[in-house]
């Protein structure tokens, strides 16, 4: 979950709050600061922030030994096969026409949730 630091009020706010935060709590955030990996993000660009460094890269800096650059990570592995099912089921015979369309809209978008917020 990526965390970021109004720069005007020095409030935490988790990225699914952002919004609530610019309309309601803070008129002058314009800057925010990822927790994790220290990056600024002015206006909307921390939308596009949707992964950051792990917690081993963090805390064991030079000690790190992740996965290798050939080799993705578990979750980016899980939504590929998530993005493939998508794509798969959009391109069924036995669906509606509107409703290939919009699964192909969302197969679009780089990261699709596997399930919704209660």
């Amino acid at each position: 979950m990526v965390v970021f630091i109004c720069n005007a009020c020095g409030q935490s706010i988790k990225k699914s709050k952002v919004e609530k935060h610019f309309q309601l709590e803070c008129a002058n955030c314009n800057v925010l600061s990822c927790i994790d990996c220290g990056k600024e993000f002015v206006g909307e660009e921390y939308a596009v922030h949707t992964s950051c460094i792990s917690e081993g890269e963090k805390y064991q800096g030079k000690l790190y030994k992740g996965p290798t650059v050939d080799t993705p990570t578990k979750g980016v592995r899980k939504q590929e096969q998530w993005l493939q099912k998508i794509q798969d089921t959009a391109k069924s015979t036995s669906l509606d026409p509107k409703i290939a369309q919009l699964m192909e809209a969302i197969a679009s978008y780089p990261n699709v949730p596997k399930k919704g917020e209660i």
